[in-house]
């Protein structure tokens, strides 16, 4: 109920406030249509499309540097309809498709306020992923076939010194903007029922993939025998004839939706289909709903987003998440954290010297004058003292000298880290269908309450849901206090072995100095009332848990995939758990 009065009352703001200058558009072929809609953009605009198509080129898009939380770091970001510094914008698609012709953001909120999206699909027609159809195996190669339509690509002859024969060279695709990319990796689709083929995970390709030969136009020869692939769990079955493989290039340059410092922002029957980055990336943004449509593969295709469908870094007040299809994502259907920093120096009594740890999210303010900054004890991963911020000022991309209001407690230095305690939100992720993607379902990271109610999570390829943090890799922050999982289906899913794959359910925050730990890490988890179709995995992995609740939940086991083993529950410096079976 309080998750639906959220959505109501941030709706009905919406449309109080919106103005009543309304510009109509047109399908009108492949002409591009950014100067216009862009022209359009003004306080309390309203922008209605009529079902249809309609091209943003690449080539016309305005850019902004910014820099991306959990994205590559280009020198510039293309933008096709930039909502910057306005208020009461309303894009009404009734059906509308906004298709960007190559590596681009489809809509960017900057600084806007009280903004709604309704009925618009996001494709982007040049994507980080290349999906081929598996036709034959033999001879240490596979045989595929390309949509050249929809996959363009050529294959460079090998330069003197290079090994090749066969007519055989480096393949390439197009990125369509004049470049072309190579591909790093694969993941591997069952053909008939687009889930992630059992045991695969990421098939790593281009050491020995070079050789690629065109047998026929949409025909390739790759020299690598994908039926043998190794294969994680023992008994799983191999790739066959019909699967598909999605050749992924590994780029993460640009989200299909972009905000930051954006405030009271709705999306309502929003569907992404193909980005050059996450589905949904918001940053330093308050109030965000996501309801409807979601982010998954076009009928016939197989992968979606090159990363997380929706991404939540250092935002703050209420992230709602429903009554979305989430499916062939490469990354999680959601992730909300905070980003902490690492302590490098203490300067003085109230300055510290601290580093964005790692390359993909570094450069946006992670405090302001005013906010709450909280240490984190690095070893042990425990949360320290909570203490105001006067300044913060950066030094280059990845470096920043904190101030604080007072004199900062004892015994924080070097090794380890601070993270805002006023941008950590509360989440409601709630009735949405999570399938057949790569990692994680979904994955929290905030000590504002989460309710991950009734929801499916079927063939996630690795846990269902992961509660984790981090002072030393990512460096995402947020320890859970008040967790509610409950009313969810859970069929099939750890079907392969990614990070963190201890249980359906894993609760595994990294920390270095367990044994010195005083306070766990992760607090007030109740698992409740979920249904689990299972093959025989573990159902739940926690570590450094207080007040832990398994109650109620009925297990369903089936032989429907090759079993891993483990126990049920493996409970790992727990405290007051209570596991009812």
């Amino acid at each position: 109920m309080k998750r639906l009065l959220i959505a109501m009352s941030l709706s009905a703001a919406l449309s109080a406030s919106a103005g009543k200058r309304v510009v109509e558009f047109a399908p009108d072929g492949d002409r591009d249509r950014g100067p216009e809609v862009r022209a359009a953009l003004k306080d309390g605009a309203r922008l209605r499309f009529a079902p249809g198509r309609y091209r943003f080129s690449v080539a016309s898009m305005p850019r902004r540097t910014d820099h991306i939380s959990n994205h590559d770091q280009p020198k510039d970001h293309p933008i096709a309809v930039p909502l910057v510094g306005l208020k009461n914008v309303r894009i009404e698609g009734e059906g509308a498709i906004f298709e960007l012709d190559g590596n681009a953001i489809a809509m960017a909120f900057v600084d806007t306020k009280r903004c709604k999206v309704e009925g618009v699909t996001v494709d982007c027609l040049r994507g980080h992923t290349v999906e081929a159809k598996i036709l034959s195996f033999g001879d240490g190669k596979t045989r595929v076939s390309i949509d050249r339509a929809a996959f363009p690509y050529k294959i460079d002859p090998f330069t003197k010194g290079e090994k090749g024969n066969d007519n055989s060279g480096h393949l390439r695709f197009e990125d369509g903007m004049g470049g072309t990319f190579p591909i790093a990796s694969a993941l591997a689709f069952d053909g008939k029922t687009g889930e992630l083929v059992e045991g695969t995970a990421d098939i790593g390709l281009w050491e020995n993939c070079h050789a690629v030969r065109e047998e026929s136009p949409g025909v390739l020869v790759l020299p690598m025998d994908f039926s043998r692939i190794h294969r994680q769990v023992e008994g799983a079955k191999p790739l066959k004839v019909g699967d598909v493989l999605a050749f992924r290039n590994w780029g993460r340059e640009n989200p299909a939706i972009f905000l930051y410092r954006a405030k009271d922002t709705e999306f309502s029957g929003v569907t992404v289909h193909s980005s050059c980055g996450m589905g949904l990336l918001a940053q330093r943004s308050e109030n965000i709903a996501f309801c409807g449509g979601g982010m998954h593969p076009l009928p016939g295709r197989f992968a979606s987003t090159s990363a997380d469908a929706t991404h939540f870094s250092n935002c703050k007040g209420k992230i709602i998440v429903s009554g979305a299809r989430f499916e062939g994502m490469a990354d999680d259907a959601i992730n909300v954290h905070s980003t902490c920093l690492a302590i490098e120096e203490k300067l003085d009594a109230r300055r510290f010297r601290c580093r964005y740890k790692h390359h993909q999210a570094v450069g946006f303010e992670v405090f302001g004058p005013g906010e709450r900054l909280r240490f984190i004890k690095g070893p042990t991963l425990e949360d320290g003292p909570v203490v105001k911020v006067s300044a913060f000022e950066m030094r280059g991309v990845d470096e920043a000298v904190v101030t604080l209001a007072e004199d900062a407690p004892e015994g924080y230095g070097k090794g380890d880290a601070v993270e805002n305690a006023d941008f950590q939100p509360e989440v409601a992720f709630t009735g949405n269908k999570v399938r057949h993607n790569r990692a994680r379902g979904a994955l929290f990271n905030t000590p504002g309450r989460i309710e991950c109610t009734g929801n499916l999570f079927e063939r996630v390829s690795g846990s269902a849901i992961l509660l984790a943090g981090d002072a030393q890799g990512w460096y995402e922050s947020g320890a859970c206090k008040n967790v509610l999982i409950a009313r969810n289906v859970f069929r099939d899913n750890l079907t392969s072995a990614y990070q963190f794959t201890n249980g359906i359910i894993s609760i595994c925050p990294e920390v270095r100095n367990l044994d010195g730990q005083k306070a766990r890490y992760h607090r007030g988890i109740v698992i409740e009332d979920n249904v689990f179709e299972t093959f025989d995995v573990p159902l739940l992995y926690a570590k450094s848990v207080d007040g832990l609740v398994w109650r109620r939940n009925r297990v369903k086991r089936n032989s429907r995939y090759a079993k891993r083993g483990g126990k049920p529950f493996t409970l790992d410096r727990c405290e007051n758990a209570q596991i009812a079976e």
